[in-house]
Order: C-alpha cells, then sequence, then structure tokens
C-alpha cells in the first residue's frame, strides 16, 4: 500500500534512476531554497517550514535516492555521489542558480560538499543541526563514537526486519517506538505519508549506506577550503537526550559541550557566519521550533543582495 500513495511532487529521471522533487513558490529575483534532508529522513520532513518559504521564493524540496517515492540509486550511497544527484536533479529541472541550500544533520555535509563543488550556484546556506566532521575523531568521548555505531547498526536492522515485513507491521500500527513524538506537529495528512515511506526497506537501506559510507564525506569536508564571505547561519539544538546505554552524566555533559563546540567552528567557516541555538529543539529543530528555521533563512534571504 505504501508504494501507492499518490507523491506530492513529480518524478524526474537524472539518467541512473528518477528522484522526486517538490518545487513551487512565489516566483522571483531571490535565490531557489534547496532542502536537503538528513539520513532517515525525506523531503515530508520540511513539511513545517518549506511552505512559508514558499511565500517569499521559489523553493526545492526533494526525496535522496531510496527515500519517500524516489527510486533506490546507485550503491555504495556516499555523500559526493547524492551531491552529483542533486546537481543533476537541479540540472533536470532547469535550475541553474543562484540556490541557498538548507541542509539537516547528515544534509548538512552534502550542503558543505555541495557549496565546494559548485560555488559559483550557492549564495548562502542554512545549516540545521548538522553532522560534524569531528564526530568520530578524539574530540567526542568513546560513548558518543558508540552511540553514532549503534544508529548505523539500528538502520541495518530495521532495513532487515522491514524486508521480512515485521517492521511494516509495527508501522502500519504506529508501534515503532518515539516516531510518534518526533512527527507529532507535522499535519495529520503529512504524518500518515511519513508513516507509510519512513519505513521501507529502499528508504533503510539507503540510511545504513549513507551512514557506513559518512566517513568518506568527512574527509571531503576537512580538505574542502572555507566558505569566504557566503553567508551561514548554523542552527544547533539546545536539547541532547539521544546517548549510548550507559553514558554517564558526565560524560553527557561533555557530549553536549563538544558538540556546541563543533556548531560553533561550522559557524566560522564563513566571514559571514553566525550560531544559533535552538534552546527548546533536540535534532529535529525543523519539527520541534519551526519559526527558527524558517526565520533564519528569510533573514538571509532579506538582509541580502543577490
Amino acid at each position: 500500500m505504501a508504494n501507492k500513495l499518490t507523491p506530492p511532487g513529480t518524478i524526474i529521471n537524472i539518467g541512473t534512476h528518477c528522484l522526486h522533487m517538490i518545487s513551487g513558490g512565489t516566483e522571483s529575483s531571490l535565490p531557489t531554497i534547496v532542502f536537503e534532508h538528513g539520513a532517515g529522513g525525506s523531503a515530508l520532513m520540511w513539511s513545517l517550514v518549506y511552505p512559508e518559504i514558499a511565500k517569499l521564493t521559489r523553493v526545492v524540496v526533494y526525496d535522496r535516492a531510496g527515500y519517500g517515492w524516489s527510486e533506490a540509486g546507485p550503491v555504495p550511497r556516499t555523500n559526493e555521489k547524492c551531491v552529483e544527484e542533486l546537481h543533476e536533479l537541479l540540472m533536470q529541472a532547469r535550475i541553474d542558480g543562484p540556490i541557498i541550500l538548507v541542509g539537516h544533520s547528515y544534509g548538512g555535509i552534502n550542503a558543505r560538499l555541495y557549496a565546494n563543488r559548485y560555488p559559483n550556484q550557492v549564495r548562502g546556506m542554512v545549516l540545521v543541526d548538522a553532522t560534524h566532521e569531528d564526530e568520530l575523531t578524539d574530540r567526542f568521548p568513546r560513548e558518543h563514537h558508540k552511540g553514532q555505531e549503534m544508529g548505523a547498526k539500528m538502520m541495518r536492522v530495521f532495513a532487515f526486519l522491514s524486508k521480512i515485513g515485521i517492521l511494516r507491521v509495527l508501522a502500519a500500527c504506529k508501534m515503532v517506538p518515539g516516531f510518534s513524538k518526533a512527527i507529532g506537529g507535522c499535519p495529520p495528512e503529512v504524518q500518515k505519508m511519513l508513516w507509510k515511506k519512513s519505513f521501507q526497506t529502499s528508504a533503510l537501506t539507503a540510511t545504513g549506506s549513507e551512514f557506513s559510507h559518512l566517513p568518506l564525506g568527512y574527509e571531503l569536508v576537512r580538505k574542502a577550503p572555507d566558505l569566504g564571505e557566503i553567508p551561514l547561519t548554523v542552527i544547533a539544538a539546545g536539547i541532547v537526550d539521544q546517548f549510548a546505554p550507559g553514558t554517564t552524566k558526565e560524560v553527557q555533559g561533555k557530549i553536549k559541550q563538544a558538540l556546541r563546540d563543533a556548531a560553533s567552528d561550522t559557524s566560522k567557516l564563513s566571514k559571514n557566519g553566525k550560531l544559533v541555538v535552538a534552546e527548546n529543539s533536540s535534532h529535529n529543530v525543523q519539527l520541534e521550533q519551526p519559526d527558527i528555521v524558517i526565520n533564519a533563512i528569510k533573514e538571509m534571504v532579506t538582509a541580502n543582495t543577490f
């Protein structure tokens, strides 16, 4: 039944496979806002943000390969491959810039790599609790590394459970722990689609591959030059509540501080960078405090001459 849901956007062939894209908004001379979702997410995770931005300028929200209504793409699923597929998608949709990239979590690495690969196209960037390239280094406690590894293993387990049908049954009964709370702010019709599409085998397989090859993306952003004067807003979650079992309160505090410091460092990649803390949000700021993301994008668009 999940595959029979009507996609809210259009399906675009990028050569190796087809991607699902939602595009619309007000025609203007302002940049197009391109949204990049996190690993395990989809275009639907931006449902509380992009309709407001569409009142101001054109928006593009899409599902990476395997997610939502997009077909599974070539493996392995690396950040570099995601960047090239997004570029091809935009070319096929005749969107050649300028653009402002909005990247959440894993999508933040993609946004930074895209800006490095196509600097003449990118006019600004908003990173929403973005993954940092040092998260598997000694900068973070070992317990944080364990949490990252556990997340990747969980995705592989979820993919297996999806293949044999168990996860689809749990999702149909809305029995996946924590998911109802995570998407609770979305409109009912969006929640329905998220329950249908988030636990399909192709999405979980893509997530597992993305996590497994993330260190390659880390190496690429380390080698990339700073962003110069490109407007950059880094939004950090104020609430950090996901830890590996057994992580002490002391180590939890160290992880929280390391994440805040990493976000601050990312904001300094641009001479026009700034850090915003979403004090009442955990990782999915775009769902928990969407106004912070909306205001950051609006401020960037209206404060700059493009």
